[in-house]
């Protein structure tokens, strides 16, 4: 595999472990390691701790980039919180 499909497909992974609520320790379960196999057996996961560290600390930086180039050039911004008769108003 490719490194950029093999770094594409770690990023998923990252996304989809952390958003799901997946415990890391599953990407080294043999049971998840052969389901992985054989939708693509050329993919290699990552460890748990590459994925728990370096990985998800490189979506994390992407994350915190993205939120500073949304509010970049904003002043005065004021957090708040809405209840549900908000939400439902607007």
């Amino acid at each position: 595999m490719n490194p950029a499909k093999q770094k594409l497909i770690d990023s998923k992974a990252v996304k989809a472990f952390t958003c799901a609520g997946i415990p890391f320790r599953v990407i080294e379960n043999p049971f998840f390691i052969d389901f992985l196999n054989e939708l693509n057996y050329n993919y290699k996961p990552p460890s748990r701790q590459l994925l728990s560290n370096r990985l998800l600390d490189q979506e994390l930086a992407k994350v915190n980039i993205a939120i500073t180039k949304e509010f970049a050039g904003e002043k005065d911004l004021t957090l708040g919180k809405l209840d549900k008769l908000t939400l439902h108003l607007i």
